[in-house]
């Protein structure tokens, strides 16, 4: 397989610069901000362009591949090194949202406000669109900020509760939405698109049965700790030893189906347990550029895997020891299927 050829480019103050040695991009479906590290070349920095536009720490940036943007933020590090051989300059940094992973939020209470009108207000001192691909439900009665939460943290909650997930669109907007699968964009196989793989079958993270165990509230009770005991049970028949865990609803009283709380977090630990990591030549697929969020095929006897597959996290790599190639992580139907939690009383 010929490895392929990729242009990678990082704007800042409207300077282009262009021939790096090393590559990493990382895009995430599971993590609210990307991040990249680029290492400029000996060659590059021989003809001044970069005396002449330095890359300044706190830089607006945009990584561009090519010419797809496929990260909007900020300069984190830009860090000159030399040694006895070379000159050598290595810039890191992050999605605009990498602010909402650092940040506080501002210590205020919303009340009957939406998921999405809650986060809009959170992210606009930042200057972060929040763009909403799914229904996010019903108001919340109330969202109470405390002191030293991160916007990160705020937002992560108030998704939980409502089964969705918050993840960087590359484009400087913070994306609310769902992780599953569809139509597959590529096919992967073994000596043909495939250089590497690896598939654990993670049995530490599985349990024969889960069980959620809650006290709803008795209505017209005087005593605010009665309520009737019940559980929801779920088994996972492929784990055949005594493997039990018991979990507690996050809100007791609340009105939710312990059972289906219980099958939920037994479909989620099955999937998770299944990341699949896989290594292809090249940054792209037929369709374009890999992207988290996308669904791919692959089957594989030797790996005893098979069927549709959503890819997670991706790895954009130009390196000396692995080329140019991209990881990426895969997860089966299930593993980010979030059930909505309840709200705190």
């Amino acid at each position: 397989m010929a490895e392929a050829e990729h242009r990678v480019t990082l704007w800042v103050g409207g300077q282009a610069h262009e021939g790096w040695e090393n590559v990493a991009v990382t895009l995430n479906l599971d993590h609210m901000a990307g991040d990249f590290i680029l290492r400029l070349t000996d060659e590059y920095l021989k003809d001044g362009q970069l005396e002449q536009h330095p890359i300044d720490a706190g830089a607006a940036c945009r990584v561009v591949i090519d010419d797809e943007t496929v990260m909007t933020g900020w300069v984190d590090n830009p860090i000159p090194a030399f040694d006895e051989k070379s000159n050598i300059v290595t810039v890191t940094g992050r999605d605009t949202t990498g602010d909402l992973v650092d940040c506080s939020a501002e210590v205020k209470e919303y009340l009957n406000q939406t998921l999405e009108a809650v986060a809009r207000d959170m992210c606009a001192p930042f200057g972060i669109k929040v763009v909403v691909t799914t229904d996010t439900g019903a108001p919340f009665r109330r969202v109470a900020v405390n002191t030293g939460d991160t916007v990160q943290t705020c937002i992560e909650r108030m998704c939980r509760q409502r089964g969705v997930l918050a993840w960087s669109d590359g484009l400087g907007n913070l994306v609310i939405g769902r992780g599953t699968v569809g139509e597959p964009v590529a096919a992967l196989k073994r000596g043909n698109n495939v250089l590497a793989a690896t598939a654990p079958n993670n049995f530490a993270a599985r349990f024969s049965e889960i069980i959620v165990r809650g006290t709803r509230e008795t209505p017209d009770s005087s005593d605010p700790t009665a309520g009737s005991q019940e559980q929801g049970v779920a088994r996972d028949v492929a784990v055949k030893r005594h493997r039990p865990k018991i979990m507690v609803p996050e809100t007791q009283g609340a009105i939710i189906n312990l059972t289906e709380r219980a099958a939920h977090e037994q479909r989620v630990a099955q999937g998770k347990s299944r990341c699949v990591s896989v290594t292809v030549l090249g940054w792209r697929h037929e369709g374009g550029l890999w992207r988290p969020g996308q669904t791919v095929a692959f089957s594989d006897s030797r790996l005893r895997i098979n069927g549709n597959w959503l890819v997670a996290n991706v790895a954009f790599i130009k390196s000396d020891d692995d080329g140019t190639v991209t990881k990426l992580n895969l997860y089966p139907p299930g593993a980010f299927d979030l059930l909505a939690q309840p709200e705190e009383e």
